[in-house]
């Protein structure tokens, strides 16, 4: 009886004509999903990855969860606040390990939650229309196959994106779809915690939800002001409780983040980004072009200083122009779909240059339009509703929206493999980036070094530098500190007096040396590979030593190469028992080449040992670092 009544319940079901449909695009996303992104499981850790994670063992290596190993600035010296993300990390690697595969497949799980949302978010906004499942699913797959979600989805550090469009999505869908309040009050708010805590976009979810809010109650035609006041009348428990969320919020980001905001809005940036480049418009053009034409300029670094060109700005105020004309003609005639596109710039507004922020100096990137293209999509839907009405079919909305997910599925395929390894990516950041300024892109030679690639690689990219010097007059001097780095690796002392001059020039400066372009990471790079050289090459330990600790202060993270370099010299010093406390620190170190490091850390010690003809205990003929560990 039990059995008959469950498959009595299943195909009453199934019957159900929304049902049917919401299997049927489950299965189709899924596939297709899994034909774009599946390969993504084989990619690697790359870019950010190596300074949230990878080289920064906090995460990875910690025995409990405590709040500031979560609450962290995201990189040094910003005030970027996203623990949610950080605790996904946290929980990662204490139950699997670090490992690549799982950290993907994290990422495209979430990712097909949020395109899953994004159809029944559809279906709602677009309810009691004809051939409402159809157009849902067709939008909902566009987003899924857009060129411009590859970076968010195919990086792992893109997970900031992935998780607070989720949850935006999540707590869009909530505040539109259940009928009963306190569900709905408490569905909201979990969601809503969740897109701040993953990131700043998050405090965006009032002025986006109020969009689809008219998109899905607002009738052609009908006055304004009786969606606006049902916006209000009929929500008001639940905007207090989304107030008091976000001011609880922005009082812990404050606390925790080093501020509101790192950058802060002076005349300077005003004069630089608003009057003279006028980059809020151009960066707006970029997005909306790379939006509709998502061919366009490809490659994830875009410079400011190649977009804002004359004929670029005039392009760009033409675009912006139409914009709000189309908006004021939108208003006056009461066509709901112009909140499809304020909540596409809305969700854009924080990263087009209206508030300071740092996306390395680019015009745009593409993971933040993640969370915009859903409002993309909405104003897709009303093509193919307008198609289908003119027609009477739905065969031509349909065979053009199916064109245009295999155009940009083929888009897409191209750009997921430039995420799988730290070569490929920055061989391929470099290819187009040379389109704009004729340089190749400095992490390139950094993965050279990265990958041990052939010496006449990187000799070749030092002679190009110094060619375009010579022609330009443009000199880049994390070139020749990357240089450095490699020939003090290789052994070669030309890498001392490249790091020596490098290291003099911070000694000048002071705190001053980020007006002069360097960061802290690379000021400390500089002192460490100074000191690696003079302790590996000239067997100098005690001036080694003092560089290393004049260094410390610039130190981002404590890591391997940092507690080896420590451990050694202090051995050297023999101040053994501050040593042996470091080497057990380094060997819990998870995911660690164990016995690579010990061995080069012996190899260093008894060459220092006979050079300096030392007698201390770790020059005994028989000492070895293992020694040292912890029984």
């Amino acid at each position: 009886d039990l059995k008959l009544e469950g498959y009595d319940y299943m195909r009453k079901w199934f019957q159900n004509i929304d049902n049917r449909w919401a299997c049927v695009f489950y299965i189709v996303s899924f596939f297709v999903l899994a034909f774009l992104y599946g390969k993504t499981l084989g990619f690697g850790y790359i870019w950010d990855d190596d300074e949230l994670f990878v080289y920064n063992p906090s995460l990875v290596n910690a025995s409990s969860l405590n709040w500031h190993l979560i609450a962290r600035p995201v990189l040094v010296d910003t005030s970027y606040f996203r623990p949610l993300v950080f605790l996904s990390w946290f929980l990662e690697f204490q139950w699997f390990g670090l490992y690549p595969a799982i950290s993907h497949f994290i990422n495209i799980s979430v990712f097909y939650l949020t395109v899953l949302l994004l159809f029944h978010l559809l279906r709602h906004v677009f309810k009691g229309r004809k051939y409402v499942n159809e157009v849902s699913a067709l939008s909902a797959l566009i987003y899924l196959c857009h060129p411009m979600n590859v970076e968010a989805v195919a990086w792992v550090a893109g997970r900031f994106d992935v998780f607070a469009t989720f949850f935006l999505l999540l707590a869009f869908y909530g505040f539109l779809a259940i009928p009963n309040n306190i569900i709905r009050i408490s569905w909201v708010a979990i969601a809503y915690v969740g897109a701040l805590g993953s990131k700043e976009i998050g405090i965006l979810f009032l002025p986006a939800v109020f969009c689809f809010w008219v998109l899905s109650r607002h009738a052609d035609d009908e006055p304004w002001s009786v969606v606006f006041k049902s916006f209000f009348q009929q929500n008001i428990v639940l905007l207090s409780v989304v107030f008091i969320l976000t001011i609880a919020y922005l009082f812990v980001r404050n606390y925790y983040a080093n501020g509101m905001n790192h950058i802060a809005l002076t005349w300077d940036y005003v004069r630089n980004y608003y009057i003279e480049n006028q980059i809020p418009v151009v960066s707006l053009k970029e997005y909306i072009l790379r939006t509709i034409l998502p061919f366009y300029d490809l490659g994830v670094f875009l410079p400011i200083e190649y977009f804002a060109q004359l004929p670029n700005k005039i392009i760009s105020w033409i675009v912006f122009v139409l914009l709000v004309c189309v908006s004021v003609w939108s208003m006056h005639n009461r066509k709901a779909i112009i909140f499809a596109v304020f909540g596409y710039i809305i969700m854009i507004s924080l990263v087009i240059y209206i508030v300071p922020i740092t996306i390395a100096n680019n015009v745009v990137q593409d993971r933040f339009l993640l969370s915009a293209l859903p409002f993309y999509t909405v104003i897709l839907a009303y093509a193919m509703f307008y198609l289908a009405e003119c027609t009477s079919k739905i065969y031509t909305a349909a065979i053009s929206g199916l064109l245009y997910i295999l155009f940009i599925s083929l888009v897409t395929l191209q750009l997921v493999p430039i995420w799988h390894d730290e070569m490929k990516f920055w061989y391929s950041v470099s290819y187009y980036q040379e389109k704009y300024n004729h340089e190749p892109h400095v992490m390139y030679l950094r993965s050279l070094m990265a990958y041990d690639a052939p010496r006449e690689m990187v000799e070749d990219f030092i002679s190009k530098e110094r060619a375009s010097i010579k022609e330009t007059g443009a000199f880049r001097p994390l070139v020749f500190i990357l240089y450095g780095q490699y020939l003090v690796n290789k052994r070669d002392p030309k890498g001392l007096d490249y790091l020596k001059e490098y290291k003099d020039l911070i000694s000048e400066l002071g705190d001053k040396y980020r007006a002069d372009g360097f960061s802290k990471s690379q000021v400390y790079a500089i002192y460490y590979s100074y000191a690696l050289g003079l302790l590996t090459m000239e067997k100098n330990i005690e001036e080694a030593s003092r560089i290393y600790e004049a260094g410390r202060k610039y130190m981002p993270y404590e890591n391997a190469e940092n507690l080896s370099l420590d451990i050694m010299l202090k051995l050297l010093q023999n101040k053994n028992i501050e040593a042996k406390e470091l080497f057990n620190e380094l060997i819990k170190m998870k995911n660690l080449d164990r016995e690579g490091f010990i061995k080069n850390m012996n190899d260093i010690i008894r060459d220092n040992c006979k050079a300096n003809n030392l007698d201390i205990p770790v020059c005994l003929p028989n000492f070895d670092i293992r020694q040292l560990e912890n029984k």
